[in-house]
């Protein structure tokens, strides 16, 4: 069984469920420059329409490490609208790190950039793009915190001004870094700074942003604190940067825990997940959840099998408040598999399920559809050894619904690196497919669900399903006219046609 690197996303539940799906398209194409290219990050706007944010290698030369921002957009079908490049100067290493886009249409990315000739100096600082619906550069900002080298932004958030907050980590004077979260307004001005440093010596660092229905802003992160080492941490601020809470989680085992994802909800509940040492340089995957205070309600560790290193990635709550964690756990030296934890509103493992075959399969993100079911998308080894973009679904009980691998083209390595997905449950992954003149193209896949009651498989709920439903109507039947499987195609089966008619068609 294929296993993969699990990456979690929350989405609107629907009142109707969907089975199998199908990459609807796929881009696995070189974008710009002479070098490789690939997608880092993902975001579809509320028409359908694809963004994906990453790098291109302009000159195709590795001994100059300057590599360009690619904003590529995608129309619902998956046509290329615009591919835009962005070069700080003609010599800057401008690397991406994450997309958000504006109620407006416009779009963010973040990231970091060194205009040094010696790249390796680590002289980066922080890089957020402005972007219009057209792809034109509206404009940059760049920050180097206290004037020292090793500036990095990590996360990006638009907010419902047109504004963003950005998030990473930043040198201070004694040396080491803080987690530095900026607040710009839609017009680029730095509205706020914010630098946050645990009570002990050491590298802090801002990972990853959330806002709840209030407008406040969350940060996970790493600290540093004073006689339990480096910790996770989450920071609560206003929207006007005044800080609200800090926590930090130290695991019983007092040794280095990390931060891997995190979740907000509308009041300000927090579920948290990562990694946390568990002694002889082992992890267990950590889970947190914090109440809208910041205090602690309940927090688990899961350690896998074989007793190795297991790590947490992403984590999302379905609308029961079951938490869902996934996650990767270590074999052996030469095996990773994917892990999927499921507990309880209090905390209960209810399940877990461990995916993976005899190479390195990972998790990297996970995202939750309709009905609470669940999606896990990442890569999976292939017969010939190397690496498919794949998608599985889960149901609420942890059983396989469905699986698919998809393969570049080329025979050779296929990641995703971001997925997300959309209202009507179309998941979407940006990544790499290896070239064997370019090193790398970006790869961006498209996959749809069938809603369950599209009858004659063209995933789409149509007259031609309405009238299959309606010509069997009170028959005694087992077939797919009885979407509810109840044994009788009836009121309900009908209710759902009328109900989802139309779903999947475009």
């Amino acid at each position: 069984m294929r296993a993969f690197f699990l990456v979690f996303f929350a989405a609107a539940l629907v009142s109707v469920g969907f089975a199998q799906f199908r990459p609807v398209w796929t881009s696995n194409k070189h974008i710009k420059g002479d070098g490789p290219d690939r997608g880092d990050g993902i975001a579809v706007a509320p028409n359908g329409e694809v963004f994906v944010a990453g790098t291109c290698d302009p000159d195709g030369n590795p001994e100059t490490f300057d590599a360009d921002v690619l904003l590529v957009k995608y129309d619902r079908e998956g046509e290329q609208v615009f591919a835009s490049q962005f070069s700080l100067t003609p010599i800057s290493d401008d690397q991406t790190t994450s997309i958000s886009l504006t109620p407006q249409g416009d779009i963010y990315v973040a990231g970091y950039t060194d205009d040094e000739y010696n790249h390796d100096s680590g002289e980066y600082n922080f890089l957020l793009l402005k972007f219009g619906q057209d792809g034109d550069l509206i404009w940059s900002r760049t920050y180097n915190g206290v004037g020292l080298a090793g500036n990095y932004a990590m996360s990006v958030l638009a907010q419902e001004d047109g504004g963003a907050v950005v998030t990473g980590y930043s040198p201070n004077w004694n040396g080491d870094t803080d987690a530095v979260t900026l607040r710009y307004s839609a017009t680029g001005s730095l509205a706020w700074e914010r630098r946050f440093a645990g009570s002990g010596s050491g590298n802090d660092f801002g990972w990853k942003i959330a806002r709840d229905g209030n407008g406040n802003l969350y940060i996970l992160g790493d600290a540093v604190n004073a006689g339990t080492g480096r910790d996770i941490v989450v920071i609560k601020y206003t929207s006007a940067g005044s800080l609200v809470y800090s926590t930090s989680y130290n695991g019983p085992d007092n040794g280095a825990d990390h931060a891997g994802d995190f979740e907000v909800d509308l009041s300000g509940r927090v579920k948290a997940t990562g990694s946390s040492f568990a002694g002889l340089a082992m992890q267990d995957i950590a889970t947190l959840a914090l109440g809208q205070n910041g205090t602690i309600e309940w927090s688990r560790r899961w350690n896998g099998v074989t007793s190795n290193s297991d790590y947490g990635w992403s984590v999302v709550t379905d609308s029961a408040g079951n938490v869902y964690v996934a996650g990767t756990t270590t074999v052996n030296a030469f095996n990773l598999d994917g892990v999927l934890l499921k507990y309880s509103p209090s905390g209960t493992l209810l399940w877990n399920r461990q995916m993976g075959g005899s190479g390195v399969d990972g998790l990297i993100v996970a995202l939750l559809g309709d009905l609470d079911t669940v999606f896990v998308v990442g890569y999976a080894s292939a017969v010939n050894g190397y690496l498919d973009f794949a998608i599985a679904l889960y149901d609420s009980s942890g059983s396989i619904i469905s699986s698919q691998a998809t393969d570049g083209g080329g025979n050779y390595d296929d990641a995703p690196l971001a997925a997300t997905i959309d209202l009507n449950n179309n998941v979407f992954a940006a990544g790499y497919t290896t070239h064997p003149v370019w090193g790398q193209d970006m790869m961006t896949v498209r996959y749809q669900q069938k809603p369950f009651a599209d009858l004659n498989e063209d995933y789409c709920v149509d007259d031609t399903d309405l009238s299959r439903v309606l010509t069997r109507f009170g028959a005694t039947s087992n077939g797919p006219e009885d979407i509810n499987r109840d044994g009788v195609v009836d009121d309900i089966d009908l209710a759902i046609v009328l109900t989802t008619f139309g779903m999947g068609c475009n």
